[in-house]
């Protein structure tokens, strides 16, 4: 944003408005930064300015800020908490309106940056994006593909890359990067992308071997290597399609959060002979990634932001599970059993 700000301030004025904080050392929801500098609940407003002026001394921010009042009327009015990207055009209306952060405060940001990188060269101001949905992957893969068609392996890159901002565990977003950077002559990113594609869980190692794309580094140990990684994968996946049973399905569960109860959904299922899965509760679905199950263990990662995700590890017996998650926030105990309709 720092950046944002140095590029375009000679066309847009900018601010940062810093409300009640959404993860104070004595709330609910503390994270380790709030826990570090000790940042609290605010009780006056003296101490909410003392904590943005620290905030912004750590950052090494210019961007103007001003605070918000102790009733919180700026954060309700622009339902800002717990962090919100807005852009207002000449006119007093909005130009961009981002989701609510974690999740959409990067596409916000994002689209704010679209806008006035148009605006500057145009001298006019876009037509209103009101980015409630932001960009998500396949939005972008049409204008990925135009480019890779074109030639313009660089400019296909540049798109992947913001494809992997949005979504860094896309399989098909790290396999088309892996392509990307053997095409532009970098064999260790390339490298580096495909081992992650594998690891989030692509398994077509046919498709692999014949793919034009690699076809510089195709007689290479290491690119051997990592298909016989894949082949095993989808030999493991066999296997696991043997002994899945007790886990697929429906479960509820409880999480212990610090004295506080919260329930939901975790479902899971056997798809290809891979394991997926999601999460729902307190309105929002996720899916669940890194989903292993091995002699009665079950452990996954379940992402609550760009910056933010939590590890399960527990145990099934029967129709029952018995775990904890472990993260940024702390661990906590995390049990269920098997839904029943």
């Amino acid at each position: 944003m720092q950046k944002m700000y140095e590029t375009y301030r000679d066309i847009a004025e900018f601010r940062i408005v810093y409300i009640h904080e959404a993860h104070a050392a004595d709330s609910d929801w503390s994270n380790k930064l709030a826990e570090s500098k000790n940042i609290t609940e605010h009780k006056t407003y003296g101490q909410r300015c003392s904590t943005a002026q620290m905030l912004v001394d750590d950052e090494k921010l210019t961007i103007p800020t001003i605070i918000d009042g102790m009733d919180n009327a700026t954060s309700e009015a622009y339902q800002a908490h717990p962090d919100r990207v807005y852009l207002v055009g000449k006119d007093g209306n909005l130009g961009v309106a981002g989701r609510r952060g974690p999740m959409g405060f990067k596409p916000g940001l994002q689209t704010v940056e679209k806008w006035l990188a148009e605006y500057k060269k145009t001298g006019t101001e876009p037509d209103i994006v009101v980015d409630d949905e932001p960009e998500g992957v396949g939005d972008m893969l049409p204008d990925l593909m135009a480019a890779y068609r074109a030639g313009e392996y660089t400019k296909a890159l540049e798109i992947a890359e913001r494809m992997h901002e949005v979504d860094p565990h896309d399989v098909d977003t790290l396999y088309n990067m892996a392509c990307l950077h053997c095409l532009t002559k970098d064999n260790d990113k390339a490298y580096a992308h495909l081992e992650q594609a594998i690891e989030n869980g692509y398994q077509d190692a046919d498709h692999l071997v014949g793919d034009d794309d690699f076809k510089s580094i195709r007689g290479d140990a290491r690119f051997k290597k990592l298909v016989e990684r894949v082949r095993q994968a989808d030999r493991d996946a066999a296997e696991m399609g043997k002994h899945a049973g007790s886990i697929l399905g429906d479960w509820d569960m409880t999480i212990n959060f610090r004295g506080r109860e919260m329930d939901a959904v975790m479902s899971i299922r056997l798809e290809g002979g891979k394991l997926t899965g999601t999460w729902a509760g307190r309105g929002r679905e996720m899916e669940l990634s890194e989903l292993r199950f091995e002699g009665g263990r079950l452990s996954f990662t379940r992402r609550m932001g760009p910056d933010m995700e939590m590890k399960y590890e527990g145990t099934v017996k029967g129709d029952r599970i018995t775990g904890t998650y472990a993260g940024e926030m702390g661990e906590f105990e995390s049990n269920g059993k098997r839904a029943t309709y």
